[in-house]
């Protein structure tokens, strides 16, 4: 007699956003942000380690050139990248500009959760992390956010598995305690 074993697996979403970004208007060492001081902006996604506390990166967008006020292609993310199945559980997003040296500007950073941007969160404001201070606005323009079936959903929908073995009785494989048998 044989036995199945099946193991309950978390629920997996994925998400999918569209970001804008409105900044204030500074200047940067005496030259105007719009015309010398706007390279190549980029949003980098962090998510916590939980057992150990710091941060890695899990995504990070392409560059838009020279705009101050880019808007990034949609990304898509499975949730447990991005902050561990746990939907209230806070990421960080990072503005930088990419300069011309290959050297990166901070622009800011901002800390939401998928679970406040599901409520309506969509105007997430960028703050620089020493000074507390606004840098600008990172806009949500779409969102959604995507259940993806699991195997075990697979499996109540209908689906049919097929199994089928087979034992090899045949004595050509070799001797299957020697180190060269085809057993192993």
């Amino acid at each position: 007699s044989g036995r199945v074993l099946i193991i309950r697996e978390s629920m997996q979403y994925s998400v999918c956003f569209f970001f804008s970004s409105r900044r204030r208007h500074t200047r940067c060492s005496g030259v105007s942000w719009a015309r010398r001081c706007v390279q190549e902006t980029v949003l980098r996604f962090y998510r916590k380690r939980v057992d150990q506390g710091d941060e890695f990166q899990v995504h990070q967008t392409e560059y838009v050139k020279d705009n101050l006020d880019p808007v990034w292609m949609p990304i898509t993310l499975e949730t447990s990248r991005l902050c561990g199945s746990n939907l209230s559980t806070p990421f960080r997003i990072e503005c930088l500009d990419d300069q011309e040296d290959k050297n990166f500007r901070y622009i800011g950073e901002a800390t939401i959760s998928i679970n406040e941007i599901a409520q309506g969160a969509r105007q997430i404001t960028l703050k620089d992390g020493k000074k507390d201070k606004s840098r600008g606005t990172l806009e949500i323009i779409n969102f959604r956010l995507t259940k993806k079936p699991s195997f075990l959903g697979y499996l109540k929908a209908g689906e049919r598995i097929n199994l089928v073995t087979a034992i090899d009785f045949t004595q050509s494989n070799g001797e299957p305690d020697l180190p060269f048998s085809l057993h192993k």
